[in-house]
């Protein structure tokens, strides 16, 4: 705990996930069980930054359950991204670079890579190569094993042993969702987040554990996990997000410094484009006169495109991915 009252090690990610244009929340990953909810997914996603959301975890579902390249909610999604001043991590269905591109060049800040990774670490590897710390991992448990491809058949694998494979990589977290919490075994999916936070390099994040404001305090006094991924209980009003913001901040999150600037501070503008253009220059020529004086040395790559800003620029929700 910092002295402002905020818990730098939690992060909220009030959950939304997206079916036929609709909230939905599944029932232990079934699709022939579905919660429909009766709120706008772009409301409420507004909602939950009046509450004081810093982060929002979108999920399209249709995009999950099919083959299809194509992003099935993609307009909707696109719109919401734009609704919003803070962060989106969008998941669902995404198997090939070209969709991770499309995301990002379309507003996401972080894409979740799920059952695609199973099948090998290639996607994972070349994604975070090009958007390091902005690729999310997803690893589904049940019974101890990792279960890929929509919670619909285990593999002989432990979440563990699966994460190890990409630890050493540029990831910025790793969802783990223990299907078992639905059956009533909250301590054994407690133990293995806190376990796999204890014994991993990347942030680990516990998607579907919490039901009540006593879950997230189990989960906040465990001191390892980075932050959790709630759904159905902000959506079923068992809690608020301005309760769970409570919890974890120990201050009304509508007072918290942090997200009211002061305002008789002038912040610096942003730098027009120009102006940041002079500066790449006056670097390059730095850098050829330092090489110059050096002759053994060669000269190092220019950074390579990131292919999508972070920032939260405006976009267009155009149809489908670009394929190239």
């Amino acid at each position: 705990m910092t002295a402002s009252g905020k818990d730098p090690t939690m992060i909220v990610y009030p959950d939304i996930g997206i079916r036929n244009g609709r909230c939905v929340i599944l029932r232990r990953g079934q699709m022939s069980r579905p919660v429909v909810y009766d709120h706008d997914p772009i409301v409420k996603a507004q909602q939950f930054v009046a509450e004081g959301a810093e982060w929002l975890n979108v999920v399209d579902l249709d995009a999950q359950r099919t083959r299809s390249r194509q992003p099935c909610n993609s307009d909707l999604i696109v719109s919401l991204i734009n609704s919003v001043p803070v962060p989106v991590q969008v998941g669902g269905g995404i198997r090939k670079i070209d969709q991770v591109d499309w995301w990002m060049e379309h507003g996401a800040d972080c894409v979740v890579i799920g059952s695609a990774a199973y099948l090998g670490p290639g996607l994972v590897r070349e994604a975070c190569a090009r958007y390091p710390f902005r690729i999310m991992l997803a690893v589904d448990v049940r019974a101890g094993r990792v279960m890929p491809n929509g919670w619909t058949a285990p593999a002989g694998i432990t979440p563990l042993a699966f994460a190890h494979r990409f630890d050493r990589l540029d990831l910025g977290g790793i969802l783990v969702t223990d299907v078992d919490y639905d059956t009533e075994m909250a301590e054994a999916s407690f133990a293995l987040v806190a376990d796999m936070a204890r014994r991993l390099h990347t942030p680990v994040i516990a998607s579907g554990m919490v039901k009540s404001l006593d879950d997230l305090s189990t989960l906040r006094h465990l001191g390892t996990v980075a932050g959790a991924v709630i759904g159905r209980p902000l959506h079923e009003g068992a809690m608020t997000l301005d309760e769970a913001l409570r919890l974890l901040w120990e201050v009304d999150p509508a007072e918290a410094w942090w997200r009211k600037p002061p305002r008789d501070v002038d912040l610096p503008e942003e730098p027009r484009l120009r102006d940041r253009a002079a500066v790449a220059a006056a670097v390059e020529i730095v850098r050829a006169a330092t090489m110059a004086q050096a002759p053994g040395k060669r000269p190092m790559p220019a950074p390579r495109g990131q292919g999508g800003d972070a920032g939260k620029g405006k976009r267009s929700p155009e149809r489908g991915f670009h394929q190239g």
